[in-house]
């Protein structure tokens, strides 16, 4: 790896920070306006393939986009120190070292003093950096999800392997609606998401009620356990007709498949992706949310069980709910890359 510096170029002078102070630069146009507009909690960064909120959103800035320095870095693991006295926030990554200053273009990197192109910001007590003052030498694969305006970071190789077996496709006819047993639909996690194998739930008796009566309800729905966090893909074609709180499923999705004919339920979800709203069209594959522990009372109510996916199907004609565990079994052979 060249990690050389150039006076005379400040792509290579970039390269020495790292990809990690990319994160969020891609949802600066869906800042404020869209954080405001959301139905509940946004997360737009995925590390190492699990969804980490920030709490200061980029910055969009006489045509320039900074993100916020330290808890982009830490989220990776570097050290971060900050000295009132100069202003200056300095990185440690164990090779490199970079100091920037607030209200200022002048940076140093390994000692070499380097110029920004536009200058660092307090943004809500948080320093602010140009997106521009960023790499890849470290060795970060950085990756841009247009569809779902997520900035998705590995600094790892991929990891191929998966917590879950993949289990063989159904006998067709042991299911209602063979409509669903097509190539069209997808797995709601990805190929390199670890979550635990998971079993029919469906009908099981859920003692926990809006009205706290005690009686049993039955379970709409099949459970996957997974790490909070873990990214949520739409398994088909649809559009949103729900979407915001619930008392038993939390932040949750309703989408009405394209086909007419079905509904598919997202629940517990710990945030959403940018810009979804009641109406926004949806792809099969689509990253729409991130899994959570929400639900089981009042808006934002988490914790009240392991983090997990709820996932259920219901008929469009009248909302009936039957079971997808077969349907999953056969769409856990196509996953998102």
């Amino acid at each position: 790896m060249n990690r050389c510096l150039h006076s005379n170029s400040s792509r290579l002078i970039s390269r020495i920070l790292g990809a990690f102070l990319l994160v969020t630069v891609f949802t600066i146009f869906h800042s404020k306006a869209a954080f405001a507009q959301s139905p509940g909690p946004v997360i737009s960064l995925i590390v190492d393939g699990i969804g980490v909120k920030t709490d200061v959103p980029p910055l969009h800035q006489n045509g320039r986009i900074l993100v916020p320095i330290r808890f982009v870095a830490e989220q990776l693991g570097t050290k971060v120190s900050y000295d009132a006295d100069s202003r200056r926030v300095t990185l440690r990554d164990g090779v490199n070292q970079v100091a920037v200053f607030a209200d200022s273009r002048i940076g140093y990197v390994n000692g070499e003093r380097v110029t920004l192109d536009t200058a660092t910001v307090i943004q809500n007590q948080r320093t602010m950096i140009p997106v521009r003052f960023v790499s890849e030498t470290l060795g970060y694969s950085v990756a841009w999800d247009n569809r779902a305006k997520v900035v998705k970071i590995r600094t790892r190789d991929e990891d191929h392997e998966q917590s879950a077996k993949i289990a063989a496709s159904p006998v067709t006819a042991q299911v209602k609606n063979a409509d669903l047993l097509s190539e069209r639909y997808v797995f709601p996690f990805d190929k390199h998401s670890h979550y635990e194998a998971y079993g029919d739930s469906y009908g099981s008796a859920r003692e926990w009620s809006e009205s706290h009566s005690g009686n049993a309800r039955s379970h709409e729905g099949i459970d996957i356990m997974a790490p909070q966090g873990t990214p949520v893909y739409s398994v088909g074609d649809g559009v949103i007709n729900r979407i915001g709180w619930n008392t038993y499923g939390g932040w949750r999705i309703n989408i009405t498949d394209d086909s007419g004919k079905f509904k598919m339920y997202y629940a517990h979800l710990q945030a959403y992706c940018p810009d979804l709203q009641v109406g926004t069209r949806i792809q099969a594959g689509q990253l729409i949310g991130f899994v959570g522990t929400t639900g089981y009372g009042a808006p934002g109510t988490s914790g009240m069980f392991p983090p997990h996916l709820h996932f259920g199907l219901y008929r469009a004609s009248d909302d009936v709910a039957f079971n997808p565990y077969s349907y999953l079994q056969f769409w856990e052979n196509n996953k998102v890359d």
